[in-house]
């Protein structure tokens, strides 16, 4: 697929949608027909292949298209007019209408994974990214109309009605086309990006309120600080060359459409996530829905570096904290989605898996690494070298090895392709200037890939002051010792809450490695 072209109708009013879908494409090998996906509820009317009417059978949300054109080689523009009922709210969604008091009634679409096929005839394979998307919408007058990429125009059909013309030339995933439609205020502006010429347009469509806009103002103008932080932790904003932006609809989360994300509200947190997408998974797209970490797990991490940079340290503590309860307690274990499970929209945005022990997985990776430097250059290489395209999460490992020169195939083995988390019991003690810290490891789940290795880090609480201690723990059972000259009163494990774990218990035992009473007793394991 090279492009596609929506010249379309909408309404605020309802989910119908008509108009036509043009699909270029380059033919790779000779075919009497090929296939797009299109939902069952829209009506196909005439296909066209390069003007010339053609034969076509639409059943099981295929549409299939015969043409003497399909030849190695040639370069085609099927041209399908439709017309139907967009709302595919159960198959996770498709085109929704809502009304959000007391600013009107909101038109827009949320496809990702499966369902963009219910409101434009598409090919729905990841790797197949279109060159360019064109998307011309119809609407009543009075309403705007937000979608990818740079709006060309705005002229009148007629007394009653407009049509919004925007147009990109990115390469874009399917699931990433958009349009969100309504009675909306344009709060617009620049944002200035090192290293690029001109200014990045800055494209806001909110609810119609001054008031609304007033109360949300500087939320919305974060979003400045926040591209300025990612183009210098990631590198340059991948669609400079055309804008960045939201629409807000009545919705409870966000969705990071290319270069204008939809979303419910302007929360910090959200808006971070957001923005992060235009790199991991706008950008650089995952593979397979296997590997949506690359997507999700990475644009939740950008909500813990935008507080660490631009908040508190407490801040980014707490987002940490809360992502390791979530990931801990839930019943699904390993991040790497199965072939089996890939049919699963639930499964495979995991909230506590994919997003949550996603971040923590690159955060355990951060520690490894032991540089903030050689972390950000291994993000900004895997960027660079899978800008535009698809990357897998092997594809992100071979950049991690070949980076750092080190080896992490155990690392991902047992964080993100395994199941599972260590729970650890620790015992230590003092005699004279040495102190003994025996550390055992039980994993969560039997088919964990044991045992799991760690860099564990104690803070050794002194009179006279603290101590941080580091070992690397490779067995089930282990035990380090450090000479200490201080006395000893309490010890802290993984102080900074780097490893993603349960602590069962911490034991002090005297110095004849007799137990003592608890330092640390935990009940939530």
């Amino acid at each position: 697929v090279t492009g596609y072209f929506l010249d379309i109708q909408l309404t605020d009013t309802s989910t119908f949608i008509f108009g036509s879908s043009t699909v270029s494409a380059t033919i790779l090998e000779d075919a009497d027909s090929l296939v797009l996906n299109l939902g069952n509820q829209l009506e196909v009317s005439r296909v066209e292949v390069n003007n010339l009417n053609c034969t076509f059978s639409h059943r099981e949300e295929l549409l299939h298209i015969s043409s003497s054109q399909f030849r190695k080689k040639n370069k085609v523009n099927i041209k399908i007019i439709y017309s139907g009922d967009g709302d595919h709210s159960k198959d996770y969604g498709a085109i929704f209408n809502r009304e959000y008091k007391p600013h009107g009634w909101f038109t827009f679409t949320l496809t990702e994974p499966f369902s963009a096929k219910h409101w434009f005839p598409c090919k729905e394979i990841l790797t197949d990214k279109a060159d360019s998307v064109f998307v011309y919408v119809t609407v009543p007058k009075g309403l705007k109309v937000g979608s990818n990429g740079l709006l060309k125009k705005v002229i009148p059909i007629n007394d009653t009605h407009v049509q919004y013309q925007w147009e990109s030339r990115y390469p874009t995933a399917f699931y990433l086309v958009s349009v969100a439609l309504g009675n909306y205020l344009d709060y617009s502006g620049y944002i200035s990006l090192a290293g690029v010429n001109d200014s990045l347009p800055f494209v806001n469509y909110v609810f119609n309120s001054k008031d609304f806009l007033q109360s949300h103002q500087q939320s919305i103008d974060t979003t400045i600080a926040l591209m300025h932080l990612f183009s210098d932790l990631f590198g340059e904003y991948p669609f400079a060359k055309e804008k960045y932006g939201h629409c807000i609809v009545p919705l409870g989360g966000g969705m990071e459409h290319q270069t204008m994300t939809t979303l419910g509200n302007f929360g910090f947190d959200l808006v971070s996530h957001e923005l992060a997408h235009q790199w991991f998974g706008n950008s650089v797209t995952c593979a397979s829905w296997n590997d949506i970490w690359v997507n999700e797990g990475f644009a939740s991490y950008a909500e813990y570096l935008a507080r660490e940079f631009l908040g508190d340290k407490e801040g980014a503590h707490s987002w940490m904290e809360y992502a390791h309860q979530t990931a801990l307690n839930s019943n699904i274990n390993r991040v790497y989605v199965p072939d089996d499970e890939l049919n699963d929209p639930t499964r495979i945005f995991s909230y506590s898996t994919t997003y949550k022990k996603g971040a923590a997985i690159l955060h355990m990776l951060r520690y490894e690494l032991e540089s903030d430097s050689l972390f950000f250059s291994v993000i900004k290489k895997f960027l660079a070298d899978f800008a535009y395209r698809n990357a897998s999460t092997d594809d992100f490992l071979s950049i991690v090895e070949s980076t750092s020169g080190k080896s992490f195939k155990k690392f991902f083995n047992q964080w993100y392709y395994g199941t599972g988390h260590p729970i650890l019991d620790v015992e230590w003690y003092q005699r004279g200037d040495t102190l003994s810290i025996t550390t055992y490891q039980t994993p969560s789940d039997e088919n964990a890939d044991i045992p799991f290795e760690l860099s564990l880090e104690f803070n050794a609480i002194c009179p006279d002051g603290d101590t941080t201690l580091n070992t690397s723990m490779t067995k089930m059972i282990h035990t380090s010792k450090f000479i200490l000259t201080g006395k000893v009163v309490n010890l802290v494990v993984d102080p900074q809450n780097i490893i993603l774990k349960r602590i069962k218990s911490i034991i002090r035992k005297d110095s004849n490695n007799n137990q003592s009473m608890p330092s640390y007793l935990s009940e939530n394991f």
